[in-house]
């Protein structure tokens, strides 16, 4: 359902969660295994740079979607990063340091 490129590949969990935190440890541990295994065989049988790795959570799923993972292979002047332009938003990075000490 609309790949980015080819050999995208997306991992969803059978259960419905909204966001990795939702994900109980056993079943987490299982799609990052599956993730790894996926990886493995995308970077060892194809002629890739490397996969990214995406997950959206929380407010930025779409209504009703369940957790996934998308695994987009990676190739020589893909121009992936060139592609996405964001609006900069004012963040709060001393906040950030002082919950990450915690």
């Amino acid at each position: 359902m609309d790949p980015i490129q080819n050999g995208h590949i997306i991992i969803i969990s059978k259960k419905h969660y909204l966001d990795i935190r939702d994900i109980p440890e056993n079943e987490l541990l299982d799609l990052i295994n599956l993730e790894k295994k996926l990886i493995t065989i995308l970077e060892d049988n194809f002629n890739l740079l490397g996969v990214s790795v995406l997950q959206n959570n929380g407010k930025t799923m779409d209504q009703g979607t369940h957790f996934h993972i998308h695994l987009v292979p990676r190739y020589s002047n893909d121009y992936f990063w060139e592609n996405h332009e964001v609006e900069k938003i004012q963040f709060d990075l001393d906040l950030l340091k002082r919950k990450l000490k915690k």
